[in-house]
């Protein structure tokens, strides 16, 4: 009787701890393990100064066929197979990307390369801009685009390869940094709405590269009135 109370026991202490929250401690160390996936591909420096956490990321944990977001980790009881995490690049947190890096690592870190994973350029080595954002306006002069400092930033976007190239690669694509020049603004009517656009003359470059991709005639929609009875 007393080998099977032990026994009862053990079984219980084992469903009192499994049934408990795997904490803070536990998650840090997966959230340091996404972190040394970013670094691994831009290198520590640039990581520092070139990555951000965005203002509302969409970063969720996969339990089994169920997915919970991430900021209900701390009462998640059973171990995660994979956590999904996204990032901002840019050349501070305001020139910035929105969530471009992105990718599910398993909780030992090793990488996923499944169709989440999009903003990772090669990895050969750690990347670095061509040229500061101040040296990109300077390169957007000289082809033409005249911008001033603090609205020459339109873009900063991850293309998959498949936009690019029409070839499908998990994970392949490179970045778009877009500068532009406000020239005017552009109002029509859609159905019952009206909508107001600011046309951008805007350059393309490859970041890292510094490489110029194109230039191109923006339409950004600056508001998008319903209910209107005409222009």
């Amino acid at each position: 009787m007393r080998a099977l109370t032990a026994l009862t026991f053990l079984f219980s202490l084992h469903a009192a701890l499994s049934s408990q929250p795997l904490g803070e401690a536990y998650w840090n160390k997966i959230v340091d393990r996404a972190d040394s996936v970013v670094i691994s591909r831009f290198g520590a420096v640039f990581f520092k100064d070139h990555i951000f956490v965005p203002d509302s990321p969409l970063d969720y944990i996969v339990i089994g066929e169920d997915t919970y977001p991430w900021e209900e980790r701390d009462t998640i009881t059973r171990l995660p197979e994979s956590c999904y995490f996204e990032y901002d690049i840019g050349f501070d947190s305001v020139n910035a990307s929105r969530m471009n890096i992105a990718f599910s690592i398993t909780p030992e870190g090793e990488l996923i390369e499944d169709g989440d994973l999009r903003g990772f350029i090669s990895s050969s080595g750690p990347e670095q801009f061509h040229t500061d954002l101040d040296g990109f306006i300077a390169l957007a002069k000289k082809n033409g685009v005249k911008c001033g400092r603090s609205t020459a930033f339109r873009d900063l976007r991850w293309v998959p390869l498949d936009t690019v190239a029409q070839i499908h690669i998990a994970g392949e694509g490179r970045y778009e940094l877009v500068l532009g020049r406000v020239r005017g603004t552009r109002t029509e009517k859609v159905a019952n709405s009206i909508r107001t656009y600011r046309l951008v003359d805007s350059i393309v470059f490859d970041p890292f590269s510094g490489a110029v991709l194109r230039k191109e005639e923006r339409y950004e929609t600056m508001s998008w009135a319903t209910g209107a009875s005409g222009l």
